[in-house]
């Protein structure tokens, strides 16, 4: 994403936070309200935000599997992310290594978050996850349905969106729209009373070349950038140099090399 740009700009990245917590409480009428989605606060030290992505991945997995029974699926889960940290220990420092130990510890987590979230620590073991999913995907396809009519260019990564900057003045309010309208479906059709807000849509916004290392970004006045994926005989490598030198405002502008 650090290479990005579209039609000459750079670009912003919204994303969601916590939406697959936010989905899971909508499904039973409820709001995730000033808790934490994912147990542990973000930022506070690496080893928190460490721990902050293995609840994450406690959760996926866990709402993804299938078994038996709701305790089999956790199980489940639980052995499918101690083989995920046993392939790279280097990103969990956390997770002690010895397998029994680690085993223990990933079970812990999954049980802390029950209690953390007890209104959805049923959905663990369940399955539903897909369902999640579904509803992921419904609130991106609303967003850029929306965009492509207005001609303003978003690409869709998971649940987060890439944007041009200029753009992001249109694109963050149709998402936080775009959720609305999903989720107040959702509820209505489970018939539940809740209905959500602008307000109540948690999303951040990243603005990729503030973030990154100015060698990193696209640069107008530096084309260099295309080195890496195209030849320099290239038919799209020229354009880049055409529009360059040509001054256009966008990218797409008709350019005679």
């Amino acid at each position: 994403r650090d290479r990005i740009i579209l039609n000459g700009q750079h670009i912003v990245e919204i994303d969601f936070s916590g939406m697959m917590v936010h989905i899971l409480y909508a499904f039973v009428g409820m709001k995730l309200g000033d808790r934490e989605p994912y147990v542990v606060a973000k930022g506070v030290s690496p080893e928190q935000d460490k721990l902050r992505e293995l609840y994450k991945k406690l959760l996926v997995a866990g709402c993804n599997a299938e078994g038996t029974s709701l305790g089999n699926g956790r199980k489940k889960a639980t052995m499918s992310i101690r083989d995920h940290v046993r392939k790279h220990p280097d990103k969990y420092p956390v997770v002690p290594v010895d397998d029994k130990e680690c085993y223990a510890f990933l079970r812990n987590r999954m049980n802390s978050f029950r209690k953390y979230h007890p209104e959805i620590q049923h959905f663990l073991g369940s399955g539903e996850g897909i369902r999640t999913q579904r509803v992921d995907s419904d609130i991106a396809y609303k967003l850029l349905v929306q965009m492509t009519k207005r001609n303003v260019p978003v690409l869709c990564i998971h649940d987060s969106f890439v944007c041009r900057i200029s753009d992001k003045e249109i694109v963050f309010p149709a998402l936080k729209q775009a959720y609305v309208d999903v989720i107040n479906s959702l509820l209505l059709e489970k018939k539940h009373s809740l209905r959500v807000t602008e307000q109540d849509v948690f999303t951040k916004e990243t603005s990729v070349i503030m973030k990154l290392p100015e060698y990193l970004t696209a640069n107008r006045d530096r084309y260099d950038h295309v080195f890496n994926v195209l030849w320099s005989d290239n038919e799209q490598y020229d354009r880049q140099r055409a529009w360059k030198r040509s001054g256009c405002s966008q990218f797409y502008d008709t350019i005679t090399a």
